[in-house]
């Protein structure tokens, strides 16, 4: 555990998301030696679950705790047992400077480890066929933070920290089976870092007395992705917690160059109806020169300003009106908004009514 690290639970049964809650009296909060509650977010997808500390950085060598309680409930209503996780995060620097390298998607070429095209992101299925929606991901600037590599010499801790912004290239025309054009595109594909990637360099065993002395490198993400046209919304936009990146990087301690090619398999919900695949290759390349300056305009470039906006909703959107509208929602039906970028699932709280002949409701609602 590091001073920079997220937590990433798995459970057996997935997690019901309305008993899923952070804070003091809820059912996952994360406390330091005083017991006072440390700000964090909290992401539940499935059996999938990420506490994410808001504050860059924990106190290193003290003890903090983080409380699972009974309160989590599983989707078939059977609670969980509990847990209480105690632990001392590590100094990613003990040197005073964090090991900041400003790199970049790198665009064109294939991959060393599948042979696919580098940095492309394929969704494939029955329903939309097979490599025929493919986005290609792109930025100039990903900062990646390395714990002191001079201390950390056999697993070097790393981070790409939470709001790492990826742009993908539109996909033009969306084709069902493959083949059929379903008379719409994509627009703008973004995809957003939910939390603080974190992962490891370890040891490569296979080139132990190899000159290029690859290490292995272990990266854990949750991405939101999201489509500038709200048609591609039921095929695309969702979020992908857990992506587990797998590959080799090159690190040189001197230059300040930090090499990554890895892989990993998503499987996205496409229109409620099935799970689709995508094999990654993902590769990143440091700037040779890295400065001040660079990492300044790296912060400057990826320092989102823009408010979310509501792109579509469940019953809007369509040619009805009045009563006629009114007769598309079932009773116990959920009204579903999209929003053109993913929300901080803590900040919904108090800031979602809905009324009944101008009386409020008691409602569930969830991100």
């Amino acid at each position: 555990m590091m001073d920079f690290s997220s937590f990433r639970f798995q459970f057996t049964q997935p997690i019901d998301r309305a008993t899923a809650s952070y804070g003091d009296g809820n059912s996952v909060v994360l406390r330091d030696s005083e017991g006072a509650e440390v700000e964090a977010g909290l992401l539940v997808d499935g059996a999938y679950m990420t506490v994410d500390p808001t504050d860059d950085y924990l106190t290193p060598g003290e003890t903090y705790t983080l409380e699972l309680s009974g309160g989590l409930m599983s989707t078939y209503g059977v609670p969980f047992a509990g847990d209480t996780i105690e632990f001392t995060p590590k100094d990613s620097s003990p040197r005073g400077e964090p090991g900041f390298l400003v790199q970049k998607i790198t665009q064109g070429g294939t991959s060393r480890l599948t042979g696919k095209s580098i940095n492309q992101v394929p969704v494939n299925g029955v329903l939309l066929g097979e490599d025929a929606n493919v986005t290609q991901a792109q930025s100039d600037f990903v900062i990646a933070e390395l714990a002191d590599v001079t201390r950390y010499t056999d697993v070097t801790p790393i981070r790409l920290p939470k709001g790492t912004l990826l742009q993908g290239t539109p996909i033009e025309t969306v084709l069902i089976g493959g083949n059929v054009d379903a008379g719409f595109g994509s627009g703008d594909v973004t995809m957003r870092i939910l939390s603080d990637a974190t992962g490891y360099l370890v040891p490569n065993p296979y080139t132990e007395n190899h000159p290029d002395k690859l290490r292995i490198v272990h990266l854990f993400m949750d991405v939101g992705i999201a489509t500038a046209n709200p048609q591609a919304n039921g095929g695309f936009t969702q979020n992908l917690l857990h992506i587990h990146l797998v590959g080799v990087a090159e690190v040189d301690p001197n230059g300040g160059v930090l090499n990554i090619d890895a892989t990993s398999m998503v499987e996205p919900d496409v229109l409620g109806l099935e799970y689709g695949y995508g094999l990654l290759s993902f590769q990143l390349q440091s700037y040779k020169d890295q400065s001040d300056a660079l990492l300044a305009e790296a912060r400057a470039a990826m320092e989102d300003t823009t408010p979310p906006m509501l792109q579509s909703w469940s019953l809007g959107d369509n040619t009805l009106t009045g009563d006629d509208k009114a007769q598309l929602a079932k009773p116990g039906d959920p009204i579903i908004l999209n929003f053109d970028q993913p929300l901080d699932p803590e900040s919904v709280a108090g800031n979602v009514q809905l009324f009944h002949n101008n009386n409020p409701m008691d409602i569930d609602y969830y991100v």
